[in-house]
Order: C-alpha cells, then structure tokens, then sequence
C-alpha cells in the first residue's frame, strides 16, 4: 500500500443493540468493522485515490477506537496485498 492509499482509506464501526421492549435496557449484539477507500470516479479510465481529512480523537474512549480502527484498516491492507487486491493501489 501507497502512503497516498492510507490517506484515502477511513475505518467505519458499527454497534448494533438489542434493545428489551419491556424494560427499554440496552445490550450490545454485535460490532462490525468496515474498511473503505475514497476514490475519484470522475477522472476515466482511473480510480484516482482522495485525501480523507484526519481525525483527531478528543477524548480517551475517542483515541482508544481510532487506535482500534487504524490497526483493523492496516490488518486489511496486509490481507488485501498478500490476496493481490488492488483496493489499495495507487
């Protein structure tokens, strides 16, 4: 992966609840992790890789996901490259 790559490359996470309709009490059900790539579709004949804004984690719980999610996005990449995607190509 292309330094240019990671800095399109952004790490969503998603909680689904169950929530009881009796008592309204909240548990987690399950947690998922997606990794997406920007790209420009506009330019033909290339898939042109966008700059994502960088995050800045402003409290503790805050910096502790985006570490989660940054060592999630660079696990990605390595399984992308060692299965020859090319999701992360320049």
């Amino acid at each position: 992966a292309t330094d240019r790559s990671l800095a399109s490359a952004f790490q969503v996470r998603v909680e689904t609840q169950i929530i009881e309709l009796h008592t309204g009490q909240k548990r987690l059900s399950n947690e998922f992790h997606f990794t997406f790539v920007a790209r420009d579709a506009s330019v033909k004949d290339t898939l042109r890789h966008l700059p994502m804004p960088p995050v800045r984690p402003t409290t503790y719980r805050e910096g502790m996901l985006w570490l989660d999610g940054r060592r999630r996005m660079l696990e990605a990449v390595t399984i992308g490259k060692s299965e020859g995607s090319s999701l992360f190509s320049g």
